[in-house]
């Protein structure tokens, strides 16, 4: 393998736990302020979160005046293949680059570098400025969006505001449905429970009340993926996906709505569900004749 051809494999593969590490931290800073902030009365939560808002700009600021990389990704980053799509192979000096190119991906500690991004700071130049800095920007978002506008008549309170998602993210550039759009009829929710069941998706049997829930994204708790199957979950999507039986974005749709989550107790977000897409594509998964079995049962005579 060229060395070029090294680099991009490296980059990509690296890109998913960069995704993974950026929202790991991420929810960990906006939930954990989410408590404290459901405790403060109407009149601290303004000054306070005020408060944190300036000690995390400063924080911003400190980070792209020690890393003047980071001013050139900063349009970037929405993107969830950055490091690779974008401009940050360009900015990297030649000896950075021949890093990345012969870095040993097998060898590679993902919780390790998921929970210190910084203990791989000489082997991978940059990746934890880079992480550091995307969850103080959307750290930053989610305090500014706790700072309301005079309350209206119609203006309801919430004690508890919940953080923005990865999800979110992306919610001005798509047209945010609401649920999946998909008209199935009773017959047809009967099948495709069935389906998801057989197939073993969920770590529990589901009912066809359940199904519905999903697809008008009105679960009260999200559905945990059993173990090993988040690229069965996936293909199920893309075999109702690629039949126009549900709207296109599903993947940020599920992110959005939290509808699952891993066994782990992990939330599904879009990375997660646009890596499995990628493998269904080049390697079905197993057992996932299970699924063509019955979604060719929901066309109807």
């Amino acid at each position: 393998m060229t060395t070029g051809n090294q680099l991009e494999k490296n980059i990509k593969i690296l890109q998913q736990y960069v995704n993974d590490s950026i929202d790991k931290k991420y929810q960990t800073y906006s939930y954990s302020y989410s408590v404290k902030y459901s405790y403060l009365t109407e009149e601290q939560k303004k000054p306070v979160t005020e408060i944190e808002i300036e000690e995390f700009s400063n924080k911003l600021m400190l980070f792209v005046r020690d890393n003047s990389l980071l001013k050139q990704i900063i349009h970037e980053i929405e993107s969830s293949h950055f490091l690779w799509e974008g401009s940050f192979i360009e900015c990297l000096s030649h000896e950075e680059k021949r890093k990345y190119a012969e870095f040993d991906s097998s060898s590679f500690k993902v919780l390790e570098f998921i929970k210190n991004p910084s203990s791989y700071d000489d082997e991978l130049p940059h990746l934890s400025q880079i992480i550091d800095y995307v969850v103080c920007i959307r750290y930053l978002k989610y305090l500014k969006s706790l700072i309301k506008p005079e309350k209206t008549k119609n203006h309801k309170d919430s004690s508890f505001i919940k953080p923005h998602y990865k999800g979110d993210y992306k919610a001005k550039e798509e047209n945010k449905e609401q649920n999946f759009a998909a008209n199935f009829e009773d017959w047809q929710i009967e099948i495709l429970t069935q389906c998801i069941n057989e197939a073993r998706i969920f770590s529990n049997l589901i009912t066809t009340e359940t199904m519905n829930y999903i697809f008008s994204c009105t679960l009260k708790f999200p559905l945990i993926v059993a173990n090993g199957r988040n690229k069965l979950l996936a293909y199920f999507f893309i075999s109702l996906d690629d039949r126009s039986l549900i709207v296109k974005n599903w993947q940020s749709l599920c992110t959005r709505k939290r509808l699952f989550q891993s066994y782990k107790h992990t939330p599904l977000v879009q990375n997660h569900f646009s890596s499995a897409v990628n493998q269904c594509r080049e390697n079905p998964p197993k057992d996932c004749h299970i699924i063509d079995k019955y979604i060719k049962q929901l066309k109807k005579d």
